[in-house]
C-alpha cells in the first residue's frame, strides 16, 4: 500500500480494528510506510475523537465500532 494523506490513513485504521479487533504500531507503520511516531500521532487523533481505545502501552489497540458506521453509540 503506498503512503496516504492523514485522514485516509485514519479511515484505513477504523477499517483495519474493524476487521481484527487489534492492530500493532509496528504494523501499521509497516504498512502504511510510515514512522511509528506517525502512527502514534494517527492513533493519538483517533483516541481523543473516541474511535480507539489504547490497551497496552501504545503497541495494541481495540475500537469501539458501532460510533463510527452510523449506529448510535
Amino acid at each position: 500500500m503506498g503512503k496516504l494523506i492523514a485522514a485516509e490513513r485514519h479511515k484505513e485504521i477504523i477499517r483495519l480494528l474493524n476487521s481484527n479487533g487489534s492492530v500493532k504500531i509496528s504494523q501499521l507503520a509497516k504498512q502504511f510506510q510510515v514512522s511509528r511516531e506517525t502512527i502514534r500521532r494517527d492513533l493519538l487523533h483517533l483516541n481523543e475523537i473516541g474511535a480507539v481505545k489504547k490497551v497496552t502501552a501504545a503497541q495494541l489497540l481495540s475500537m469501539n465500532c458501532s460510533r463510527f458506521h452510523g449506529n448510535p453509540g
